[in-house]
């Protein structure tokens, strides 16, 4: 529930290793804590940050966002956004936020509040979007903010196999290519100069999902 102390004595032991190369982005849990105080304070970003940021890996252009727009100005952050995609025009970008725009999962399923990020994302033609929320893996074929399937849209994968109990499947969304919810494991990415690869991979080392994605 996003209490510092719970970061130290659990998270820290396990996916807290790797926090000297982690990249987060805050989860509606952590506003269990008033402000996300304890995730701000254990990443050690700013208290007064509003919790989104971006980075550069390789020839990519990162965003990392905050989806829980009953806590943050999700408009200012859309606005915040295009700004800073304009200013930095890459082949390749993507976006990771904890809220998927779409999802299949039962317990939570779409987050309709996220489309103001999605669009701008779309009109700056990004690529690969992240999300968890729902404990699930699924992978979404290249969408638009409103649902439709279309080219020019983003592929989106949601990941939320890294410990918690996993969810049941809901109705099959449309643009889903694959729902996979009977092992934990982990989504990793090989971001290219002009595409990238993905493997999903279970923890009983089992490759549940693969393949290569060019750029727009």
């Amino acid at each position: 529930n996003g209490q510092l102390s719970a970061y130290r004595s659990t998270y820290a032991r396990t996916w807290g290793r790797f926090t000297r190369i982690s990249r987060p982005v805050p989860g509606n849990h952590d506003y269990h804590v008033a402000g996300a105080a304890g995730y701000f304070a254990y990443f050690q970003q700013e208290t007064t940050s509003p919790g989104y940021y971006a980075y550069d890996v390789g020839h990519w252009r990162v965003y990392a966002l905050n989806s829980n727009c009953s806590a943050v100005d999700c408009g200012a952050e859309a606005g915040w956004l295009n700004q800073d995609m304009t200013a930095n025009p890459r082949t390749c970008t993507a976006i990771t936020m904890h809220h998927p725009r779409y999802s299949s999962g039962s317990q939570h399923g779409d987050s309709p509040e996220v489309r103001p990020l999605w669009q701008v994302a779309v009109n700056h033609h990004a690529d690969l979007a992240l999300a968890g929320h729902d404990h699930e893996y699924e992978r979404f074929r290249a969408m638009d903010a409103n649902g439709h399937i279309t080219r020019n849209g983003i592929v989106s994968f949601v990941v939320g196999t890294g410990g918690k109990g996993l969810y049941k499947k809901g109705r099959t969304h449309v643009g889903s290519v694959i729902f996979a919810n009977r092992r934990f494991g982990v989504l990793g990415l090989r971001l290219g100069a002009g595409g990238y690869s993905w493997r999903f991979r279970a923890i009983d080392g089992r490759t549940v999902d693969f393949g290569v994605h060019r750029c727009h």
